[in-house]
């Protein structure tokens, strides 16, 4: 009975309310969210539907025959089918449907579970980059989130606050952090809030992950405020295998391969540093010979030159 029952509550609403504005909206959204929305994600996962272009739909015909399509594979579970139902009543307003709230009416007549009806919502609030609402909802207690990476690449799309978002779906989920994807951006934003916080996490990490962490760490860095936070990289207290991997592994690995120029002089740069801190007379020498470059960025009045023959004469 549902599939009819939410084909004919679609078909009782005369118009759409996916004017040019909304989904002028939703397009900008999906190129923000790489290019597709959660409810892409969603129609995908739940009944392996494509919906890159017939969602939003262009008219009302168009939403017809979308939840149509929803109702019409038997084989698929009645849930994931109100999933996605839900979400699109959700973008109805009040004065389409003479004052009713047509998703509230839709849960409570087919008895949809509070925690989908939580986590639903929260994805609808993530595809219009609403982060303040998606977050209440997808910390709800009922919610057992999925697709975690695309979550945090959401709220790392926020042009403010994108950390604190973060760290706090993280703080309210504890998913456990198996891609890639997701130990970088909880690196990023673990670095965004102390280096420290950044080092105690790769410290507690695998050792096979280990170097992918530091090299994360320094990353963000070169990327982000980099005369404040390099300075803080140059004095983190390094333990002797973080130190190789530091010195041998990562900043090496950045004068050698980096793409930008600025990137390499200041990995070099960071590299001279750590070892005059350290004491390593040795291979500041070494590095004050690479870095005479017109790429490096020394402090106003120092001559590279001057540094290379002062450590030489200190070798002597």
């Amino acid at each position: 009975m549902e599939a009819p029952f939410a084909v004919a509550l679609v078909t009782s609403v005369k118009e759409t309310p996916y004017t040019k504005d909304l989904s002028g909206r939703l397009q900008k959204a999906r190129k923000e969210l790489g290019g597709k929305l959660f409810f892409d994600v969603l129609a995908k996962q739940l009944i392996d539907l494509d919906t890159t272009s017939s969602f939003p739909p262009k008219d009302k015909n168009a939403l017809n025959e979308l939840v149509e399509t929803i109702h019409e594979q038997s084989s698929v579970k009645k849930l994931n089918q109100a999933c996605l139902t839900y979400y699109l009543f959700l973008d109805f307003p009040p004065e389409l449907t003479m004052g009713d709230n047509l998703p509230q009416y839709y849960a409570e007549e087919i008895d949809f579970p509070v925690g989908f009806k939580e986590l639903v919502q929260g994805f609808w609030h993530l595809d219009r980059l609403e982060f303040d609402q998606s977050l209440v909802h997808l910390s709800h207690p009922l919610v057992t989130p999925t697709f975690h990476d695309k979550i945090l690449s959401a709220y790392l799309t926020a042009t403010s606050g994108k950390h604190n978002y973060v760290m706090a779906y993280l703080c309210a989920n504890n998913p456990k952090l198996a891609s890639q994807e997701t130990i970088t951006n909880y690196m990023a934003t673990l670095c965004a809030v102390s280096l420290y916080s950044g080092l105690e996490f790769s410290r507690s990490a695998s050792p096979d992950i280990k170097l992918d962490l530091l090299t994360s760490m320094v990353e963000f860095c070169l990327e982000n405020s980099p005369m404040r936070n390099l300075w803080r990289l140059v004095n983190l207290p390094l333990n002797p295998i973080e130190e190789n991997l530091m010195y041998n592994n990562v900043l090496a690995g950045i004068i050698s391969n980096a793409k930008s120029e600025q990137h390499k002089s200041l990995a070099k740069d960071v590299l001279l540093m750590r070892s005059l801190h350290t004491g390593n007379v040795s291979l500041a020498y070494q590095v004050s010979q690479m870095t005479n470059s017109t790429t490096s960025t020394p402090a106003e009045n120092v001559s590279w030159n001057d540094l290379s023959r002062g450590l030489q004469l200190h070798i002597a």
